[in-house]
């Protein structure tokens, strides 16, 4: 054989080996990767990925059984909604002038419809792969009801299959903004251990349906097992918009007897109208540590006398305002049997406003109340570290009380609401306290030269509210601003709607102080010593034009100088270009609000040629700002996240903002 015949045989003989090694390769590697390999990657946590997993369901039927295998009870799956909603919400008024405004959240409820569809048919199939259940929908959307009636079905269909000896290992389940305690059923008890049900109020005609088909169900389920009757209500197939709320519901007992048969639940939130038709189930529930009631009814507040004391740890409870009149029911439970309480947490219009007689968990080590007159029934929670009050009243003598008694205390948050002679009373005690957050919304009274005085004080403190609607503020800016200077601890500072007083006043009433000192009286000389002088070196000129903005800029100059300011509000105060260039000095801040301050297009130039770390900035009802600032707040601040620019000039150039701010939520009206 010549030479060249044989190296072409060769040459054949070696690529026929080629082929039949690689085709006894493909089935190999094909095995490996969907088995053990492929489910020891897919086992590790970067690889629980719901969109990743979707991907590899839909390979082959051999990678659709390893991925069940490798991953049951291992995904995090969530079906969101409401971020999609918001957006078209918060784009929809810019957009409106072009394209009729109509059509965006149409798209969105059809959008979310879909979703919705798709996302329950998946969960029908691949249930036994979730481990983390999230559902969060607006409650408004029609698809709401729809898609509470599908969740229902398919986990209907996933407990069935569990029951076949499939498995379900489901730890968690949030549900918002539908119906959640239709789905209870078919939860699986002996791996849940964590659950949040949010439910809006289902519409009037969808509700007197319900109410028509729990009635019927509550007959029909006397006498019968549990099950059976579920089984009775929930039909095989989906149903039709107008049988949707039916199918929705089960018997009272029967979703009481579900939820007591939780039995492994550690966490639970109930919201809204879950709250009030749940609660008096959770006496069973003796796992739990941590319990949540928001928008809690008055009505259902006895029923917090019958919790589950054993390991109970956190209590966290929200009563819905009394909307037929202002009265104000003291509803404070009586919670001292719950020994193992350690966090406690109870708001509402006008309730758990804790009295003199009141007991409390005397392990408790933080707690947040509406109100607490007296100091009396917090002496004995020596271990208590977190106080907090919502809308206090106790007087600086009763705070002096609570520090010489809590030892502990390590934070406290007061917020005063309305009556400004609460705040001249408890202002003398703040500094007795590790306060570290202080509220003071004033209606419609004075905030008196002595509270002010006060706050100059409170060196630890780290966030400071005072707003009202146009209340006199016993300081001038410059007065107040050398109190600010002295809150270096400060993070957030929030002011809103404060008449302050003029420059020139503030000195002659400091003058006539000073005269009256001079004159005898020791009340006189003790207001004189009080009084904060005014940060500037020199006294102002007594005929200056304007007085009051040189006040504004020496004010925000020593905002500006506090080291650790990252929020600030500045509402309904006159802000010239010059005190915005003050301003501009605070480069820590990443959250900037200054709505209704008058703001010129240079002023927000001085801001974003400094401020360039803002990721939220706030300009609405500043009438004089223009398109102009458009290209300043694009070219300096690229960092930022949210805009809002209602009630401006600001208009046709709002698009060429959203292209060069890509991840901007812009709000415009």
């Amino acid at each position: 054989m010549c030479p060249t015949a044989f190296t072409q045989a060769s040459r054949q003989q070696l690529e026929l080996q080629e082929q039949q090694q690689q085709h006894h390769q493909q089935p190999e590697q094909q095995r490996l990767m969907e088995t053990a390999a492929l489910s020891l990657l897919l086992q590790h946590p970067s690889m629980r990925c719901q969109h990743a997993i979707c991907s590899l369901l839909c390979v082959s039927k051999g990678m659709q059984a390893t991925v069940q295998h490798a991953c049951s009870g291992l995904l995090p799956v969530s079906l969101d909604t409401t971020a999609s909603a918001e957006g078209c919400c918060a784009s929809s008024s810019s957009s409106s002038s072009s394209s009729g405004g109509s059509s965006s959240p149409g798209r969105a409820t059809a959008r979310a419809a879909q979703q919705a569809e798709s996302f329950a048919a998946w969960l029908a199939r691949h249930a036994a792969l979730v481990q983390h259940l999230t559902v969060r929908m607006n409650g408004q959307q029609p698809a709401a009801l729809r898609t509470a009636a599908l969740l229902t079905h398919s986990l209907q269909q996933a407990a069935a299959a569990a029951a076949a000896g499939g498995g379900w290992r489901l730890q968690s389940c949030s549900v918002a903004g539908l119906p959640g305690s239709c789905l209870l059923p078919w939860l699986p008890a002996c791996h849940l251990t964590r659950l949040e049900l949010s439910c809006e109020a289902l519409p009037p005609a969808a509700a007197a349906a319900a109410a028509a088909a729990a009635a019927a169900a509550d007959a029909s389920s006397v006498g019968q097992p549990g099950a059976a009757a579920a089984g009775q209500q929930l039909q095989p197939a989906v149903p039709s918009s107008s049988c949707q709320a039916t199918f929705l519901c089960c018997s009272r007992s029967l979703v009481w007897s579900s939820l007591a048969g939780l039995t492994r639940l550690r966490s639970l939130l109930l919201q809204h109208a879950e709250a009030d038709a749940l609660l008096p189930a959770v006496s069973g529930l003796t796992c739990l540590t941590e319990l949540r009631l928001v928008k809690l009814s008055g009505g259902s507040v006895p029923a917090l006398q019958r919790l589950p004391a054993a390991q109970l740890r956190r209590l966290s409870v929200c009563v819905s305002p009394n909307i037929h009149g202002w009265q104000r029911k003291q509803l404070q439970p009586q919670l001292a049997y719950l020994s193992a309480l350690t966090s406690l947490c109870c708001t509402g219009e006008g309730l758990f406003a804790v009295q003199a007689h009141d007991s409390l968990p005397p392990a408790l080590r933080a707690l947040t109340v509406v109100d607490c007159p007296s100091p009396q029934p917090l002496l004995p929670l020596t271990q208590l570290r977190v106080l907090q009050m919502n809308a206090a009243t106790t007087p600086a003598a009763g705070l002096a009380q609570l520090a010489a008694h809590l030892r502990c205390l390590t934070c406290v948050q007061l917020c005063y609401e309305r009556d400004p002679g609460v705040i001249a009373a408890a202002a003398g005690g703040w500094a007795a306290l590790p306060l570290l957050r202080l509220e003071l919304r004033v209606y419609p009274g004075p905030v008196t030269a002595g509270a002010i005085q006060a706050l100059a004080q409170l060196r630890g403190l780290t966030h400071l509210t005072i707003q009202g609607f146009d209340v006199q503020f016993e300081a001038s800016p410059s007065q107040f601003g050398a109190v600010l200077q002295q809150l270096t601890g400060l993070r957030e500072l929030k002011l809103a709607s404060l008449k302050m007083m003029p420059e020139q006043q503030q000195q002659q009433q400091q003058q006539q102080l000073v005269a009256d000192a001079g004159l005898g009286g020791a009340g006189a000389v003790d207001a004189a010593a009080g009084l904060v002088q005014p940060i500037h070196a020199a006294p102002l000129p007594q005929q200056a034009p304007h007085s009051s903005d040189v006040g504004m800029q020496l004010l925000l100059r020593a905002v500006a100088r506090l080291p650790q300011l990252a929020t600030f509000w500045f509402i309904r105060f006159p802000v010239s270009s010059a005190a915005a260039a003050e301003l501009a000095a605070a480069s820590r801040l990443t959250a900037l609000r200054l709505d209704e301050c008058e703001l010129a297009d240079e002023a927000v130039a001085a801001l974003a040629a400094r401020l360039v770390g803002l990721r939220s900035l706030s300009l609405n009802w500043n009438f004089q700002l223009s398109d102009a600032v458009v290209g300043v707040i694009a070219g300096q601040l690229t960092g930022l996240s949210e805009l809002a620019l209602c009630s401006t000039r600001v208009g046709g150039s709002a698009q060429a903002l959203r292209a060069a701010l890509p991840g901007l939520r812009l709000v415009l009206l």
